[in-house]
Formats: C-alpha cells, sequence, structure tokens
C-alpha cells in the first residue's frame, strides 16, 4: 500500500532477500530478518558469555539444571581424570545472545573442587562461570577443544527451536590450572547459523 506495489512483486523481492540470505522464514513466526553470526576468533580462553560480550553484544545465560551426577558420562570422566566413585557437578545453560537462543552449555565440574568453590545456584543464571572460578581462587591457565559439527536430535531440536537434523557446532573443551588439574569439561552445543569461527595463520 505504501509504496503502491502488487503482493506479488512482495512476494518476488521477498524471495530475492531470502536467496541471499538476508532474511528467513519459520512456520508459525514469519519472516524474519537474519542476525550477523558470532563470531569466535580463536586462539583465546574465553568462555561463551566473555565472547559474546567481546562482540559487543549482551549475552545472558538461563540456568536449566543443577545437579550431583554420580556417573558422569565416560568423555567427561576421561577428561576430568575423576576415579571410580568420583561425583561431579553438572550445570546446564542455555545461552542467549542479544536475548536470541544461540546454543546449551553443559559445564561438569570435579565435586571436590566445586565444594571449594562456594558458588551458589543463584550466582550461575547470568554470569560468567569461568570468572567464578577465578574469584573462588582457581585460576583457568590453558584447555584443550575439539571442534564438531553434529545435527540436532528430537530433544535438542526441541530445546534450540530447530528442525530435527539442524547443524549445530559441538564443542568438547577441558580446561586445566596451571599446575595441569583439570577444573571443568564444558560441552557447547550451539547453532551453525549463529555462531562461526574465524582463524588467522
Amino acid at each position: 500500500k505504501l509504496y503502491a506495489v502488487s503482493r506479488i512483486t512482495v512476494r518476488g523481492a521477498l524471495a530475492v532477500l531470502v536467496d541471499e540470505g538476508l532474511i528467513y522464514r519459520k512456520k508459525g513466526r514469519g519472516t524474519i530478518v537474519k542476525q550477523e553470526k558470532l563470531t569466535r576468533k580463536a586462539p583465546g580462553l574465553l568462555g561463551i558469555h566473555e565472547e559474546i560480550k567481546q562482540s559487543g553484544r549482551v549475552p545472558e545465560t538461563k540456568l536449566v539444571s543443577f545437579e550431583i551426577v554420580h556417573n558422569p558420562p565416560p568423555e567427561v570422566r576421561k577428561s576430568l581424570s575423576l576415579q571410580r566413585g568420583d561425583e561431579a557437578m553438572r550445570l546446564e545453560r542455555e545461552v542467549y545472545s542479544d536475548a536470541e537462543l544461540l546454543g546449551v552449555s553443559i559445564a561438569f565440574i570435579p565435586f571436590r573442587i566445586w565444594e571449594k568453590t562456594g558458588i551458589q545456584p543463584e550466582q550461575l543464571g547470568n554470569l560468567s562461570l569461568y570468572r567464578l572460578l577465578g574469584d573462588s581462587g582457581f585460576k583457568l591457565y590453558e584447555a584443550e577443544e575439539t571442534i564438531e559439527v553434529i545435527t540436532a536430535n528430537k530433544k535438542i531440536a526441541k530445546q534450540l527451536d530447530v528442525p530435527k537434523g539442524f547443524p549445530l557446532f559441538y564443542l568438547n573443551r577441558t580446561v586445566y590450572t596451571k599446575e595441569g588439574i583439570p577444573i571443568e569439561c564444558g560441552l557447547n552445543i550451539l547453532r551453525a547459523d549463529k555462531y562461526q569461527f574465524k582463524m588467522h595463520h
């Protein structure tokens, strides 16, 4: 009405913008302007909270679950050098960038270390876990990380509001103190349409 063009012309213009990757259509929500991906510049020992902040966006994390795990997954047990019977604290949080859901962050911390931190569940809502650990006297020194591309299963697809089979980044990171003590095993699942890596060689 404003530009005196037909609906067919408008649909054609929107189709061009979809093809150029500037907008996308979502069933039940309509046409949405695509945001620039959060770019992670490697290397650097930053948590997802700090990464978002450094990119000039507003980070937000929401605590989903907070529990003691008596039998952590084998990959976590290996990463944290846990012995049989050792427990771990499991923290699961949803991560937002400028109020948009970016992914899910799951952190495992040996319970013997967690007990010494004094961190309370209410502190985990919207604060950097790495900063909280540092403030508790555990200085993070180095990390090993693997990055894979996976596809969303039914559960994670529902949680991230994406179709089943949607491409995701899976970041598995183990963080160590200067003394070589593994302090955290982080499993981050991030939407591939909202996150990317940038490296300079």
